[in-house]
């Protein structure tokens, strides 16, 4: 059986690593679906993540308007930091379960502390993404100020810092299991290791995640009132001049950028706050787990699916683009388009 154990941002694998389970001699359902999950549905994720990242890089590249530099800045940031958290965290777990890929203890605490860091900094990256979009909505003669070129860099170059910072004490604190697999486990008394993990959790997922539900009601109030005072323009003055439609196109290009970074937002909070509801589940029953086989297996699934949701939310930015952003599928198509003439002469 294999014993090997995957990692989410703010939660100690102390109380949920599955190296209690060589004590078994069963192999619970719970066990087998972890298992498979873990064989199959990462190596989708990581060439979806691989491939989506790279290409949002490009595209955004790509794009002319000058008005939304500061914003494609930061969304090209997220997604390195996306692509680095699949390819240092979901890759190295993969390898070391799939594989047996042998780390020895510096390393593994590196690749640890780095996909804590890299999780951190893509949450905290689409925050700033979502507020600076409040900013163009509520306030828009104030956005070149305030969203400037040169306080996005210093802005995303804080939140590198301070991620690296938060996450530091991993070098002090966390032992690592040497064995074929990169685990690791805490060296602080149980109650200490869940005050860090609630800690970790906070700052990677809990603080995130409430910053942008309070952003996201208000963008949609705005977006709803924005859709309303359109529709009664349209209603009244549409004919009198070419003025409001030239207003109406442009109020709907800023509703689809509302649009896309309320599906981001969104999309972060479904998929990371499962991470939180299993902190607190492991706070409650943590102490019966290596007492109890069964409550064990299941706390591995649960471990390996929040972890994987965290993941997922990594790897699919790239479709929300698509999905949401016509100025995005144009560009991707046009780069496509001139990829395969420059190929087929």
């Amino acid at each position: 059986m294999n014993n090997s154990t995957t990692t989410i941002p703010g939660v100690p694998q102390t109380t949920a690593s599955s190296n209690n389970a060589t004590n078994m001699t069963t192999t619970f359902p719970e066990q087998q679906a972890a298992m498979i999950l873990r064989k199959f549905y990462t190596p989708g994720l990581l060439l979806l993540g691989g491939f989506g990242n790279l290409t949002t890089i490009l595209v955004m590249r790509h794009f002319k308007d000058r008005n939304a530099f500061s914003q494609r800045v930061i969304l090209m940031a997220l997604a390195v930091s996306d692509l680095l958290h699949l390819y240092v965290g979901a890759l190295r777990d993969w390898l070391s379960y799939v594989f047996n890929v042998k780390v020895s203890s510096m390393p593994c605490k590196v690749g640890i502390w780095f996909t804590y860091v890299m999780g951190t900094v893509s949450a905290w990256l689409l925050v700033c993404v979502t507020v600076q979009r409040m900013v163009a909505v509520k306030w828009p003669h104030k956005v070149r100020i305030v969203c400037s070129l040169r306080r996005t860099w210093m802005i995303i170059t804080a939140v590198v810092f301070s991620a690296c910072i938060v996450h530091f004490p991993i070098f002090l604190f966390t032992g690592v299991a040497y064995s074929i697999y990169c685990d690791h486990q805490s060296e602080l008394r149980d109650s200490d290791s869940i005050l860090r993990g609630w800690v970790d959790v906070s700052i990677s997922c809990i603080i995130p995640s409430l910053s942008l539900a309070v952003c996201d009601v208000i963008l949609s109030f705005t977006l709803f009132k924005s859709s309303v005072s359109a529709a009664a323009v349209s209603s009244t003055v549409y004919a009198i001049s070419n003025t409001p439609a030239h207003s109406d196109s442009r109020r709907k290009r800023a509703s689809k950028t509302t649009v896309m970074v309320l599906a981001l937002s969104c999309t972060f909070i479904v998929l990371t706050l499962p991470g939180a509801g299993y902190m607190v589940w492991v706070s409650y029953f943590g102490d019966q787990l290596t007492n109890d086989p069964r409550l064990l297996a299941i706390s591995e699934l649960a471990l390996t699916v929040t972890t994987l949701l965290w993941y997922t939310n990594s790897a699919i930015n790239f479709l929300l683009y698509c999905f949401t952003g016509s100025k995005f599928r144009k560009e991707f198509f046009s780069m496509v388009c001139c990829s395969v003439r420059n190929h087929h002469p």
